[in-house]
């Protein structure tokens, strides 16, 4: 039995010599190629999302002496200029470029120079598309500008926003991930085209650009979201093709009135003190111990105000705003800001909207950017008309 032990113990060490030796002798060179190319899983390189934006602004057969576009399109633009900084802001628009600064010259609101002032800010003329290859008419200009949107994205590429989308933070972090698009969801899981990261010439964006072309019904949402949520699914394989964020990061509330509510209600005290959007405490990374020290949780000492950290981008819905305008001012929503967004709403600082705009509108007023505004106010409508002799928002 002892020498039965010892001769398994000597076989055991000497298959244990013969692995390290073998070992040993493996090229240092591949070894160091598996590990290269085992990094390079977890190091992947930027994508090539510019930093360029773009917004759409068609005014179809309404083709007007002036170009009168409202407050709440110039705080989108800013905001988009003051988080972003980015080369280029295009405005794509069927005004004909031998027209625009005409209009812009002649133009009732005073939001309209503001923006055309605005460094980077370029209107950019693109031919209106108002038929598909299969013969449907385009006859609504939301939908038309749809079809413009997926043009520019996928030839320049760079970041889509709505003229109701407000930048609250910058992109960067999001460009630089290693991803041909960045998408995000809606209320109801949807993916929403409100928002668009896209690097050009990018497959999905394209196949997006060709086949809303295809399946366009004339309905609102068919070509559009219905359309980019099955091709989302359909690019989630592909390496880097897509990522998609959840509803709080370009679309942290819903259409619904309750949550149109929550957004433009007036409250009646004002933290348009805050330092940062959403909350003023120290965070963690700063101080961890008087962090912990002064924790409290979200909404027991604001109950009204929401927190907006989590969001890159805030949707406003105003063609539901718009739509839910009789409602909400019976509930007297706005309050003594009955027009709507006017500068005097924002910076009284007593709604989520406009501590969410806050920063970025206090900016302009501070470099004088609307100094000439005066009195001069327009909502979230289409326009001005002059009555008893003031300046009247139009919804």
């Amino acid at each position: 039995m002892y020498h039965t032990k010892t001769l398994i113990g000597t076989l055991l060490f000497i298959l244990l010599s013969l692995t390290l030796l073998l070992q040993s002798s493996l090229s240092p060179t591949l070894i160091s190629t598996s590990l290269h190319k085992s990094t390079n899983l977890f190091q992947p390189t930027p994508s090539s999302i510019p930093n360029i934006v773009h917004f759409v602004h068609l005014v179809g057969s309404k083709q007007t002496t002036s170009l009168d576009l409202p407050f709440r399109q110039f705080i989108a633009i800013y905001s988009a200029w003051y988080y972003l900084k980015p080369s280029n802001i295009f405005i794509h628009t069927d005004i004909p470029d031998n027209d625009i600064q005409h209009k812009i010259e002649n133009t009732k609101s005073p939001y309209t120079r503001a923006i055309a002032n605005i460094p980077g800010v370029q209107f950019k003329y693109h031919a209106p598309i108002t038929e598909t290859s299969t013969g449907n008419t385009i006859h609504e200009l939301p939908n038309q500008s749809d079809f413009v949107r997926t043009d520019v994205l996928q030839h320049y590429g760079g970041i889509y926003l709505d003229d109701d989308a407000y930048v609250l933070r910058d992109l960067s972090p999001l460009r630089n991930l290693p991803y041909q698009n960045i998408v995000g969801r809606q209320g109801g899981g949807q993916i929403c085209p409100a928002v668009l990261l896209a690097a050009p010439h990018n497959k999905l964006m394209s196949a997006y650009h060709a086949l809303q072309d295809r399946i366009f019904d004339g309905e609102w949402q068919t070509h559009a979201t219905t359309l980019l949520t099955a091709l989302v699914r359909d690019f989630q394989n592909p390496d880097g093709q897509v990522l998609v964020l959840d509803q709080e990061t370009f679309f942290p509330l819903s259409w619904m009135h309750d949550d149109l509510v929550t957004l433009y209600g007036v409250n009646e005290h004002s933290v348009v003190d805050d330092d940062k959007v959403g909350d003023n405490r120290s965070t963690p990374m700063e101080n961890l111990t008087e962090f912990v020290e002064n924790f409290y949780l979200q909404g027991l000492r604001e109950s009204w105000k929401r927190d907006w950290r989590l969001s890159y981008v805030m949707h406003g819905w105003t063609t539901s705003l718009t739509r839910d305008l009789e409602r909400l001012e019976e509930e007297d929503v706005f309050g003594e800001f009955g027009e709507g967004i006017t500068l005097e709403y924002v910076l009284a600082g007593r709604s989520n909207f406009a501590v969410a705009v806050g920063r970025a509108v206090r900016h302009a007023v501070e470099r004088g950017v609307l100094d000439h505004v005066g009195n001069m106010s327009t909502v979230f409508g289409g326009g001005e008309e002059e009555k008893g002799g003031e300046l009247r928002s139009l919804v």
